[in-house]
């Protein structure tokens, strides 16, 4: 949801050129806070197991198959 100073801010930022839009993004980010790295990464590992009850009603052979057609088709 914008507010109508967001939006205000946002058509007159469209009436700039393009190096005063890119001066204005630059202004802008300088008074933004920093990102917080502090942010834990994701390893691949924690995603194990993601999606399984998906695969339990699936014939994996049909959609492997399936899939093989896809592509094939694709090439065509």
């Amino acid at each position: 949801m914008s507010t109508p100073e967001y939006t205000d801010v946002l058509r007159l930022a469209m009436r700039l050129s393009t190096r005063e839009r890119e001066r204005l993004v630059n202004e802008v980010s300088a008074v933004l806070p920093p990102p917080d790295d502090s942010a834990k990464a994701h390893t691949i590992q924690e995603f194990r197991g993601c999606g399984k009850e998906m695969w339990r009603a699936m014939d994996v052979d049909a959609y492997l198959q399936r899939e093989r057609d896809d592509w094939d088709g694709s090439k065509r």
